[in-house]
């Protein structure tokens, strides 16, 4: 009479359960290692990054964006150092409007409230979790601008374009926690805490100002992005729960991505300049007389 089981394995049956233990082994790992339960709510710890990156960033930065602009500047053309000092009033007033016009701590903690609030209603929601801002820092520097000319018009463009280098470096900063929700093999399987510091800012791209027209019945100042512009930022990244992995070089290009893909979108922006009516010019010249 055949046998129908036995006790002894063959070499099929050792394969099928080696398989198995590895792949419970890789699951249990990945589970208590790397990954939290949906239901905790303990949020992960961040180090002080923002500080360290920016003093490393310091100390390898050894010349400027504009600098290096005007290494090969070829004449002639304008500083627009007037520009610039136009330019550094208007981002100091952003940055007051962002701090709701506060001082000190208050200031820092009503931008980083603002912020907060400003990411959370952008976030996906079956994607990520709550994002919670640690620190921010609105920085102190402003874009410049160099190296500006004159383009006469030609087959593309029937007026004359305004052309010039902009170069913006800062020490700006953003640091912050949330968890990227995991939806496999179940609904809300488990949570990937992820903390990241953005900081230190590189940007330098060539801009086209455009005037309207004439004949234009709604006049627009046309700004134009050249999409070849580069963008260098420096990120810090934490991954994980119990075991951490450290600035993921994946998660630098991922984020240095999306900014260039936003800006690249958005390479574009008109200025709609107030009209004048006939009327109000009546009624302008009628009071000066």
């Amino acid at each position: 009479m055949p046998t129908i089981f036995s006790l002894t394995p063959t070499f099929t049956q050792g394969l099928v359960i080696g398989q198995v233990s590895i792949f419970l082994l890789l699951a249990l790992i990945l589970r208590y290692l790397f990954l939290e339960p949906a239901v905790s709510s303990r949020p992960p710890s961040l180090p002080a990054l923002a500080a360290a990156a920016r003093q490393q960033h310091e100390t390898s930065r050894s010349t400027s964006k504009d600098d290096a602009l005007e290494a090969d500047d070829p004449p002639p053309a304008e500083t627009a150092e007037w520009f610039n000092v136009i330019l550094q009033n208007i981002a100091q007033a952003y940055r007051q409007q962002i701090r709701n016009t506060l001082e000190g701590p208050s200031g820092d903690e009503a931008a980083r409230r603002r912020v907060e609030g400003w990411l959370n209603d952008r976030r996906s929601a079956s994607l990520l979790d709550v994002i919670k801002v640690h620190a921010i820092d609105v920085g102190t520097g402003a874009p410049k601008l160099v190296r500006a000319r004159i383009l006469a018009p030609d087959k593309h463009c029937a007026t004359s374009r305004i052309e010039c280098h902009l170069a913006y470096s800062d020490d700006v900063s953003l640091s912050l926690s949330t968890s990227l929700l995991l939806h496999y093999p179940t609904p809300s399987f488990a949570r990937l805490p992820v903390s990241l510091t953005v900081s230190s800012i590189d940007f330098a791209a060539k801009v086209t100002v455009t005037p309207p027209l004439p004949s234009d019945p709604s006049p627009c100042l046309t700004l134009t992005l050249d999409p070849s512009f580069t963008l260098d930022i420096k990120t810090n990244s934490l991954l994980g729960s119990r075991a951490k992995l450290s600035d993921v070089p994946k998660v630098h290009e991922l984020i240095a991505q999306r900014i260039r893909t936003s800006l690249a979108s958005r390479g574009t922006w008109k200025i709609l300049l107030p009209g004048v009516r006939a009327k109000d010019v009546v009624d302008m010249l009628e009071k000066k007389q």
